[in-house]
């Protein structure tokens, strides 16, 4: 196929799934069975195709094509796009999803930027925040830890706890999903910042993981465990 078959192509698979209302995911799943049909050549002019949807930021399907690329582990393509991304796409929410993607392929070469980014969405987070924040965890550990327990000690400290009950759950969820560890880690640091915070946040990552649906996802004897380790942290003096 040609480029412009290749094009015709995409828009096609769009067109087709414009009424999805799904968040893109089934035209993302559409445009990666399309790559691998392709022959080599043609897979090579395809991800050409998709980066240049992202440059050049095209109405409705520039986030769906850096998600295929993300999905397709298209490392080299994403990176050369990250930092141009980052500076380039103007609005915060849409930017999330550049982040996202980015910190999802394990981009360390993007970390000073993206943790610029995410320290300005904590001061009011968005649905794409916590998701980000937990995904900095895992590619720098450090940054997302501290990140997120200054996030939680403000937000305790500025009476907003009702407020950010759904951002902890967002934040656990998704830390559990990429490295549970760090969520002991986590109440252990804000413990020793702010032992009042530090046993709110812990009681409230304990609720949590007692609700039915956590408990059904992860397994009660998992969520047991993270409770104990949880509560073992909570006490932490040094």
């Amino acid at each position: 196929m040609t480029r412009e078959e290749l094009r015709a192509l995409v828009l096609r698979l769009s067109h087709d799934h414009k009424g999805d209302r799904d968040g893109g995911h089934a035209l993302v799943a559409a445009l990666k069975r399309a790559h691998e049909d392709l022959e080599a050549r043609e897979c090579a002019e395809f991800v050409q195709l998709l980066s240049e949807f992202v440059r050049k930021q095209e109405p409705e399907l520039w986030a769906v094509a850096l998600e295929t690329l993300v999905q397709l582990g298209e490392r080299q393509a994403v990176a050369t796009l990250a930092a141009e991304l980052i500076q380039s796409v103007p609005d915060g929410g849409r930017k999330d999803y550049v982040v996202l993607g980015l910190l999802r392929m394990n981009l360390s070469e993007v970390v000073a930027p993206v943790v610029e980014h995410i320290r300005i969405a904590l001061r009011a987070p968005r649905p794409l925040t916590m998701p980000m924040t937990a995904a900095l965890c895992k590619v720098d550990a450090e940054s997302g830890l501290e990140l997120a327990s200054e996030y939680f000690e403000s937000a305790y400290a500025a009476a907003q706890s009702a407020e950010v009950q759904g951002q902890i759950a967002a934040f656990v969820r998704n830390l559990v999903a990429i490295q549970e560890r760090l969520l002991p880690e986590l109440v252990r640091r804000v413990n020793l910042r702010r032992p009042d915070v530090g046993r709110w946040l812990a009681r409230c990552i304990r609720d949590h993981l007692s609700k039915r649906r956590m408990v059904e996802d992860l397994g009660g004897e998992r969520c047991r465990s993270l409770r104990d380790k949880i509560g073992a942290a909570e006490h932490t003096l040094n």
